[in-house]
């Protein structure tokens, strides 16, 4: 096993409850398959094969694929990364990686293209919504600037990802590779506040602005910083920050949580 910092390179091990999640998906699509042909010849079977329908094709997994986009990329690439087939959960792994494969690099991007293809007004259909709404979810429609949050948000994972291994050995680049990406992504926050709440987009920003600080600090632990005390002192800095962006965020949560 290659040392990563990872105790496996098993994807279903490491996305744990995440690949439970996924499973369970594909069991209720295969079940809505099987229920086509019997609603025919079962009529009452109609309303529960339409109740099964409803967000399956591709609001569950599109959010599914949201929330642990970033785990199903790291665990990937370490099942490729470094193979196992030595016993059955490690074979059905590999498998497995396939299909995160597909989801993750195939689906989900082009699922995005697909919905930045549409005019403006078909996001707001009802049945377009039913199919696609979780990739613009809480943004606003006004401009494509605003649909493509989820995108952004997409690639600048996929760049993370990118960053963390292909610089694995090179801290300094590695630190500046990342500053630039949350740069980015904060300027792109700033020109065009997709969310519909004011809250959530200063909430955003806010939480951009203390994780680029944050990793400033990172300089002084490379090469640049060989002080021993001055790394200590650094390093109650960014616990500090660290500390500041939890509570900001509690705070937010039991100020607007309940609304």
């Amino acid at each position: 096993m290659v040392d990563l910092g990872y105790e496996s390179h098993n994807e279903i091990l490491n996305l744990g409850s995440l690949a439970i999640f996924l499973v369970l998906y594909f069991l209720k699509v295969i079940l809505y398959f099987l229920l086509l042909p019997l609603s025919i010849i079962r009529p009452q079977l109609e309303s529960t094969k339409n109740k099964l329908k409803k967000g399956l094709f591709f609001n569950d997994l599109i959010a599914l694929l949201e929330e642990a986009y970033f785990e199903m990329l790291i665990s990937t690439y370490l099942q490729f990364k470094a193979p196992l087939n030595t016993a059955n959960g490690e074979v059905s792994s590999t498998g497995f990686g396939y299909i995160s494969v597909f989801l993750v690099l195939l689906f989900l991007p082009a699922a995005c293209i697909w919905v930045l293809s549409q005019p403006l007004e078909r996001l707001r259909e009802e049945e377009f919504k039913n199919s696609w709404e979780d990739l613009y979810t809480g943004m606003k429609t006004r401009s494509k600037w605003e649909v493509a949050y989820y995108f952004g948000f997409m690639l600048r994972r996929q760049m993370y990802v990118a960053i963390a291994f292909l610089l694995l050995n090179k801290d300094y680049e590695h630190i500046m590779a990342m500053n630039f990406l949350n740069l980015a992504w904060i300027i792109y926050l700033g020109g065009s506040w997709p969310h519909q709440l004011r809250a959530i987009n200063m909430l955003d920003l806010a939480n951009e602005f203390v994780i680029i600080v944050a990793f400033l600090h990172l300089f002084i632990f490379t090469e640049w910083g060989p002080d021993l005390e001055m790394q200590y002192l650094i390093g109650w800095s960014m616990n500090g920050f660290v500390a500041l962006l939890i509570t900001f965020n509690l705070f937010f949560v039991f100020k607007h949580g309940g609304h």
